[in-house]
Order: C-alpha cells, then sequence, then structure tokens
C-alpha cells in the first residue's frame, strides 16, 4: 500500500520524464504513482498550467490518465 507522487518534482521535468517514463513501463510501480502539484511549493518555479502542459507534452494520453486519473480513484479507495 505505498505510493509515490510526483510533486514537487515537477518543476523539472527534464530531471523527472525519463525515470517517469521508465517507471510506467513497470506493470507494478505504474500503478503506484500519482499525478500531484504541491501547487504552493512548486509555483515559485512555473505555474499550476505550465506543468500540466509539460506533463501532458512529455506523456502519452493513456500514461497520464493512469498517473493523473486511474491511481487516484484506486488510492482513495485505499483510506
Amino acid at each position: 500500500n505505498v505510493y509515490a507522487d510526483i510533486s514537487y518534482i515537477l518543476h523539472d521535468e527534464t530531471a523527472l520524464l525519463p525515470l517517469l517514463k521508465q517507471t510506467l513501463l513497470n506493470e507494478k510501480l505504474q500503478k503506484r504513482v500519482l499525478f500531484g502539484t504541491d501547487f504552493f511549493v512548486v509555483r515559485n518555479h512555473k505555474s499550476d498550467k505550465q506543468m500540466l502542459a509539460d506533463m501532458m507534452c512529455g506523456l502519452t494520453e493513456e500514461e497520464f490518465d493512469i498517473i493523473a486519473r486511474e491511481n487516484p480513484v484506486e488510492f482513495l479507495h485505499t483510506i
């Protein structure tokens, strides 16, 4: 029952995207990654809109759906 969110590191997609793409190839790990922004922390670096755009450009629609829609629903069912 361990999940990881990619919140603070979103401000640096060049560091995040290669590792995230690799992680999403692993069926067990991909189900444990959550998209998040920690908006009050990362807003110093980028706007929420820019962070979302960067993620959506770097991931397929299916990959983004897994971490931003499917996994959060599963997470909420575990608590």
